[in-house]
């Protein structure tokens, strides 16, 4: 594969979209993830109104990380091992099946607090599973040259749907309950399994040996290799300490006093951020190191987060979401990029699990972290500690690894990048 040494492709930024299965699973996905944002609205607002509680709407975190982190860690290997076309398509159907009867039970009047738990862990099972068939299928969808564009195309999908997704949740919060809400997420699972079914798109499997023994290799190979292993320990630091996701209703209806529609709306500043993030990492193209661009953003991110937590004021807040969500987007492209391109095929489910995991198995972890720590100090510490941790964290990486120093220009190459025991 043709790229510079620090990750930096050849190919256009759009060329994916040639590609007939990438186009179609990339439109579905469109839809699809607009109504997960607004269920994950809906879903918090529901356990605020039911417990009135910070720490019950982070210890949700704990019934999202623990079984996708779990499943993630099988889910690699297995997706190495047969048609990642057939393991996505038995994923989605389990998320849409949870995701049903999830909206009945809360159209019915019949929710409990501990099946809003079981539900966030069953869905988060499956995530974990659909996931890694995700990202180790992609590659397949488009041709090599078009790898660059099909990962960074997809990677920002997240974050713009962040856009307008938590705005539609508020809204039909507002005008059908939260059962409408959960509604449309069913609408748009149902939709992506369409499209994953009339996608030609099919993968060889590659995997042999006990099971097991395959995780055990992939977590070694990951480890093996420098770049890897700091790019996944920072995204994960990133993840866990970087997180307003539990305190943003609290935000919105004690701190900035906005409501359910302005919860959707601060989640939609953010994801405002995040477009401009996306054609920021389409304009950057060849310029500069995308190692520069990663170690810059993991710094300056926290700080905007920090500010944000200490802000009473709307005007700064939203700037502050706006300007953390761009950094988030550009970096976390660009990072998932330079690991796609590093990564050897047979390894690509396992090490894509991992980042799977760093990027949004431990995030849920910052949740409850986030909403312990405010029960005890408040939301405003409890954002500035965390960010400042996240500093000291990334600052300690990039200085344990030159190979990433030396890319970005900031130090000379001290050794040659280390490479996996089988090499």
């Amino acid at each position: 594969m043709h790229h510079q040494r620090d990750g930096s492709p050849s190919g256009g930024r759009l060329s994916a979209f040639k590609s007939p299965d990438f186009r179609i699973f990339w439109t579905a996905s469109l839809v699809s993830q607009c109504g997960g944002w607004a269920a994950q609205v809906a879903t918090s607002w529901l356990l605020l109104e039911m417990t009135n509680s910070a720490f019950f709407l982070g210890l949700q975190g704990l019934f999202l990380a623990v079984p996708f982190i779990t499943s993630s860690m099988l889910a690699g290997a297995i997706a190495d091992r047969m048609d990642r076309k057939r393991l996505l398509l038995m994923t989605q159907w389990g998320t849409l099946l949870v995701t049903l009867a999830q909206a009945t039970l809360v159209q019915l009047g019949l929710i409990q607090l501990w099946e809003i738990y079981l539900c966030s862990a069953l869905s988060w099972i499956c995530a974990g599973f659909e996931t890694a068939a995700r990202q180790s299928l992609l590659p397949s969808m488009v041709e090599r040259k078009q790898l660059t564009s099909a990962v960074a195309l997809y990677s920002t999908l997240h974050r713009t749907t962040a856009l307008v997704g938590p705005a539609l949740g508020g809204l039909a919060i507002a005008q059908f309950g939260v059962a409408g809400a959960l509604y449309s997420e069913s609408i748009g699972w149902a939709l992506l399994v369409w499209a994953v079914m009339r996608m030609k798109t099919t993968s060889v499997p590659v995997g042999t040996g006990p099971l097991f023994t395959a995780v055990k290799a992939g977590f070694g190979y990951a480890r093996a290799h420098r770049k890897i292993a700091a790019l996944l320990a920072v995204q994960a630091s990133t993840s866990v300490l970087v997180n307003t996701g539990a305190l943003l209703p609290i935000y919105a209806r004690d701190i900035l006093q906005i409501g359910p529609q302005g919860l959707g709306f601060l989640h939609s500043i953010t994801g405002a951020g995040s477009l401009t993030g996306m054609a920021l990492v389409i304009w950057l193209g060849h310029r500069g190191s995308y190692a520069r661009w990663i170690i810059l953003g993991s710094t300056i991110q926290p700080i905007f987060l920090a500010m944000f937590g200490m802000s009473t004021f709307l005007p700064l807040s939203m700037l502050m979401l706006y300007a953390s969500g761009l950094v988030d987007m550009t970096i976390g492209t660009l990072r998932q990029t330079v690991m796609q391109l590093s990564v050897d095929e047979d390894y690509r489910g396992r090490v894509m699990s991992l980042s799977s995991i760093a990027a949004r198995g431990v995030s849920p972890l910052g949740n409850l972290q986030s909403g312990s720590l405010a029960t005890v100090i408040g939301a405003p510490f409890a954002i500035v500690s965390s960010a400042s941790l996240a500093i000291c964290i990334a600052m300690y990486v990039w200085l344990r690894t030159p190979e990433l120093l030396s890319e970005a220009g900031l130090a000379r190459q001290a050794a040659a990048p280390s490479r996996s025991p089988a090499a």
